[in-house]
């Protein structure tokens, strides 16, 4: 007869490897999970805001501005950049442009990893509440090559209490 101390039962050897697969069933997913939760990036892209109300234009100025945030953003140098953003009042006969600008290629704002058109801006007449969408596109000097970014759209059609 054997020892049974040197015999684990077979329940707990069942129970051990229940724990143990299941936890690696957990580790898997949570990482998978994480993978998915996290958006990859263009190594070249356009993020735009949603439109909101300028904070700067009401502490600095005392006027009420609808206003859209957009960058161009790269891994590598971008030159003689024109970042265009446009901001449109959403109507039911259609979409009515309110606002737009354009960055100048030749600023050495213009050149960079990164660069900002942060002033695009529609100044509000009343509080009416009114829904707006911002739309941002690109053309840079990239590696020597002309590029364009398609037309980017703001994720969300906003209503805000500005009416232009």
């Amino acid at each position: 007869m054997q020892n049974s101390k040197n015999n684990l039962p077979s329940r707990v050897i069942s129970q051990c490897a229940l724990i143990l697969v299941f936890t690696l069933i957990t580790n898997l997913t949570s990482e998978a999970s994480l993978l998915n939760s996290k958006e990859l990036k263009a190594s070249c892209r356009i993020e735009i805001d949603d439109p909101h109300i300028s904070t700067y234009a009401s502490e600095y100025r005392g006027k009420k501005e609808v206003k859209v945030n957009v960058r161009s953003i790269c891994n590598v140098l971008q030159t003689r950049v024109q970042l265009t953003v446009k901001i449109y009042k959403t109507t039911f006969f259609g979409n009515r442009l309110v606002a737009q600008s354009t960055t100048n290629p030749a600023d050495p704002k213009s050149n960079g990893r990164t660069v900002l058109n942060y002033g695009t801006s529609a100044l509000c007449k009343n509080d009416k509440k009114t829904n707006y969408l911002g739309i941002a596109y690109a053309s840079a000097i990239i590696a020597g090559k002309k590029q364009y970014a398609n037309k980017t759209q703001s994720r969300k059609i906003i209503p805000i209490n500005c009416g232009t």
